[in-house]
């Protein structure tokens, strides 16, 4: 390696594939397009049984990206594989319908440099397949912001996909990974894990992540509001809420109460009664007694209660 090289920014991008054949080429070049960075590629095919394996064939070819295959056992999986196999310090897993733009790894990477930072968090950009007009998120919250205000602040919307998040690789593992159990949110898991575990979070305004929704063959795409989807949000949920506490993160566990309350009012809707009240139960069990919503809904919840009220009005 040239002494060029050896001062350039390393960071390798691990790309998880499943059935990806139209969007996967087009994630790599995005990642061959970043300058003035020493980017390790590593693509894990999860099992593909459409023509993803023979688009990837040419940049193995040029030795490009590094191949791992196996079959079909989930993205976390997928990802944890390629962990495996990173021989930089620092690591994003991308998606394989997803893209990165700007200076994004250059810029993490120099952030976790400067800020000693365990993961460093990107702008993301929405962008949707209907042609819908796109959206940008992140870098989460305002500069200075505590790894505890990040935590509570997931809960409210203010995240960002893998694609906007720069991990550094000893920490990661020295975590456990990615939980190849988890299969709703696993991302999400991961980072608000990584936080209850003292990861020293930084932000980087330089470049962004490309969030694409819509596509069938992603390995995040969540599909159907289904009850075993349903329990394990709440669930999971309810495990950070007991961590947070333990913490002494309480202060701003009600965001992450209200989240366990959105999920009941969507298991009524969805029909899946039992599950929304053992929701409720769990919000009861904890001494949170907050209807959340509009000023009507929580007038409504009030005196008749979320499941009449979602039975009754919708």
């Amino acid at each position: 390696m040239t002494k060029n090289c050896e001062t350039r920014a390393r960071v390798s991008v691990v790309i998880p594939c499943y059935n990806a054949e139209e969007w996967v080429g087009r994630t790599i070049a995005s990642v061959q397009a970043q300058g003035d960075v020493v980017a390790e590629v590593i693509v894990v095919d999860d099992g593909s049984n459409d023509g993803s394996l023979d688009v990837l064939q040419p940049f193995v070819a040029d030795n490009s990206i590094t191949l791992i295959t196996g079959p079909n056992k989930g993205g976390s999986h997928a990802r944890n594989r390629g962990l495996e196999a990173v021989s930089s310090p620092y690591v994003m897993f991308l998606d394989a319908d997803d893209e990165i733009e700007g200076d994004i790894l250059k810029g993490s990477v120099i952030a976790a440099r400067e800020q000693k930072a365990n993961v460093v968090f990107s702008k993301m950009e929405i962008r949707y397949t209907d042609n819908a007009p796109s959206a940008f998120k992140g870098p989460l919250g305002r500069p200075g912001q505590t790894e505890q205000e990040i935590f509570a602040n997931w809960f409210d919307g203010d995240w960002v996909n893998p694609s906007a998040v720069v991990w550094d690789v000893n920490f990661l593992r020295s975590i456990g990974g990615w939980d190849e159990a988890v299969t709703v949110g696993d991302d999400g898991e991961l980072v608000l894990r990584a936080l209850l575990n003292d990861a020293i979070a930084a932000r980087n305004n330089k470049g962004f992540g490309v969030y694409y929704r819509g596509n069938p063959g992603s390995v995040s795409l969540s599909g159907g509001v289904t009850e075993l989807k349903l329990a394990l949000h709440v669930d999971q949920i309810h495990e950070f809420c007991i961590a947070a506490r333990k913490k002494g993160w309480a202060n701003d566990l009600d965001r992450n109460y209200a989240a366990i309350y959105y999920l009941a009012r969507k298991a009524f809707m969805s029909g899946h009664i039992v599950l929304g009240r053992r929701a409720l139960g769990i919000l009861r069990d904890e001494g949170h007694h907050r209807h959340h919503g509009t000023r009507s809904h929580v007038a409504v919840a009030r005196l008749i209660g979320l499941e009449r009220r979602v039975r009754w009005f919708g």
